[in-house]
């Protein structure tokens, strides 16, 4: 098995978590509102008199008003809300998932899951160091279909993702660049999209890979490339540098 180090997912983890706290705070605070605003008029219209009258009538006209215009959109917020938090909780998924599989790398690789750095450009799903190259990892839990366009374009079901593409090549420089200062070697990082649920046109393009989980062994990880090819020294001597710069987050 490859050496491991860090958990899988916790960014991911903490996002789900973070945004079901924040859906149930909201709802909660709804509640208690509109409980202490009910509560209020009641005891209103128990001292009796034309005046606790009239403030029962101003609260149903007042509450019927805010049914009607209120109501539908704070739906579509928590909607939205509910929607994020169960997109996270997928993407946690599916990192878990793709960790699985590079714990039983052979030996002479090393596993890096979950890890961030300021200067990184962001959280770094899988990184992983071997003798076959360099690999920065990012797992998508998307449905659907998903190529790589001969224009350079990400496309998913026909819409553009390519910023994500872009983010990801942009921490493949920044992991390039820091392999380089820590142990001076000028090593060539791949950045591979990892997909667990969406079908794949599968693509090997220089700086970047699409692969289902299916394939990411046999066709990219173990895939032997001259180009990326590392002696076990120098998987020794960059494996070492990363561990000691991510050692307050694994």
């Amino acid at each position: 098995m490859a050496h491991v180090y860090g958990k899988p997912g916790g960014f991911t983890k903490d996002e789900y978590t973070r945004r079901m706290l924040r859906y149930f705070c909201i709802v909660y605070a709804v509640v208690i509102v509109a409980g202490a605003a009910i509560g209020f008029v009641c005891g209103l219209g128990q001292k009796g008199g034309v005046i606790s009258l009239y403030c029962l009538v101003g609260f149903v006209i007042f509450a019927l008003l805010a049914w009607l215009v209120l109501v539908p959109r704070f739906e579509r917020f928590l909607d939205r809300s509910a929607k994020e938090a169960s997109n996270w909780k997928a993407g946690y998924t599916g990192e878990a998932l793709v960790a699985n599989l590079l714990d039983d790398l052979p030996d002479d690789f090393h596993v890096f899951h979950d890890v961030k750095h300021r200067d990184l450009a962001g959280n770094i799903d899988h990184l992983v160091v071997g003798p076959t190259g360099v690999f920065v990892l990012e797992t998508k839990n998307w449905r659907g279909h998903v190529v790589y366009s001969d224009e350079k374009k990400l496309l998913h079901d026909g819409n553009d993702k390519t910023t994500d593409v872009k983010a990801l090549l942009q921490r493949v420089g920044k992991v390039h660049d820091k392999i380089k200062a820590l142990s001076g070697l000028d090593v060539f990082v791949k950045g591979v999209m990892v997909f667990t649920r969406a079908s794949v046109t599968p693509n090997f393009e220089a700086t970047i890979a699409l692969q289902q989980d299916d394939f990411l062994m046999d066709k990219c990880l173990l895939w032997p490339d001259k180009s990326r090819k590392l002696s076990q020294d120098k998987v020794a001597a960059v494996a070492a540098d990363l561990r000691a710069l991510f050692r307050r987050e694994l």
